[in-house]
């Protein structure tokens, strides 16, 4: 891929000029997901490494095809199987073969400023935090051999239906500003979430991890998530191979093999987020919507992570279904969420600008 000169000069002349005047965030990593000066002229060189880096990965998904489409029927009947038990019209599952369907390694994104080391091993992470059920079901798959993902552990976070993030309950949803002091002798700047490493508290709700069975998926209970300001409604998740779980239910050693983010859309949150007798209605539905988002369709990540919904009842009330298949190649290993990934990529797409260049 070629560009005009001063094209190429000007994409390094703005990386450089960003990773000089834009410091890197302390654990547990930066804080881009409320910042909402975060995308200034240096992103547009983040933006140019994430679509070269999507490219490649295209290209390399593109072998797959025949026998991911084949394994996509066989997800979408096994889902199908689990509606008609639930008493839900099975057809309602559609739309979720096409997106399984795409053959397109997801792309990677910010781990977020609340992520946590040490999430533990557990199929169910609501711990009674009130809000409507969801069931993820993901499907992972490793493009590097066209075949399921297994054994890998699959991390999932996500604030509660009023915004607020287990760790860090001492941040505003609202304001995303500090309002708690630290229990884990972090020091708190005042300047948003997880500053410095504080922890403002010890609890671990909507946290959790499990390990994919033999057929790549896996499945973790939790609530449809809240917003908090500055973004639209998601879940965070990663892929992690090649370690083991220790005695404490930790996962332990091994390499990040995906960092990305699920979205439910704006449909199903509008829907949730109205209904009078749950915590989600003190919040309203003025939320970021997706189109608007800045990972959702800034970051080159537009239409990757969309969750196919299912009603688990008659009504959204009763609890739903939330389908996806990652397509991650196991060969590539991404930063810990849990460091500053802000200079890293910020690194990787002057290389790219430089690369560009000449």
């Amino acid at each position: 891929m070629l560009f005009p000169r001063n094209t190429q000069l000007a994409v390094l002349l703005v990386a450089l000029l960003s990773l000089a005047s834009r410091p890197a965030a302390a654990h547990p990593g930066h804080d881009d997901d409320h910042d909402e000066h975060a995308h200034d002229a240096g992103d547009e060189a983040v933006a140019l490494f994430r679509r070269e880096q999507a490219l490649a990965r295209r290209e390399a998904a593109a072998a797959c095809h025949a026998s991911l489409t084949a394994r996509d029927e066989a997800t979408h009947a096994r889902l199908a199987r689990r509606a008609l038990s639930l008493g839900t019209d099975p057809s309602t599952l559609a739309p979720a073969l096409a997106r399984r369907a795409s053959c397109v390694v997801d792309p990677e994104t910010t781990g977020g400023p609340y992520y946590i080391n040490g999430l533990i091993q557990r199929s169910n992470m609501t711990e009674n935090q009130p809000g409507v059920a969801l069931v993820l079901d993901v499907s992972v798959v490793d493009i590097a051999s066209c075949s399921p993902l297994v054994d890998a552990a699959v991390e999932f976070w996500s604030c509660n239906a009023t915004g607020y993030y287990s760790g860090f309950t001492g941040i505003s949803p609202s304001t995303n500003q500090q309002v708690g002091s630290c229990v884990n002798g972090g020091t708190s700047s005042g300047s948003g979430p997880g500053a410095s490493g504080c922890l403002t508290d010890e609890l671990t709700f909507l946290r959790g991890f499990v390990l994919t069975d033999d057929n790549g998926v896996a499945e973790m209970t939790t609530i449809f998530p809240g917003f908090y300001n500055g973004r639209t409604p998601h879940i965070h998740v990663t892929v992690h191979t090649g370690g083991s779980v220790g005695s404490d239910g930790t996962y332990v050693g091994g390499e990040f093999r995906h960092i990305g983010q699920l979205f439910p859309g704006d449909e199903a949150a509008t829907s949730v987020y109205s209904i009078a007798s749950l915590p989600y209605y003190s919040l309203g539905t003025d939320f970021i919507k997706l189109a608007d988002d800045q990972v959702a369709s800034k970051e080159g990540y537009s239409g990757y992570g969309i969750l196919s919904l299912t009603n688990m009842g008659s009504t959204i009330a009763q609890g739903m279904i939330g389908a996806v298949t990652i397509y991650v190649d196991s060969t590539a290993t991404q930063k810990d969420p849990v460091a500053s990934d802000f200079v890293w990529l910020h690194l990787a797409a002057i290389v790219l600008a430089i690369a560009l260049a000449f």
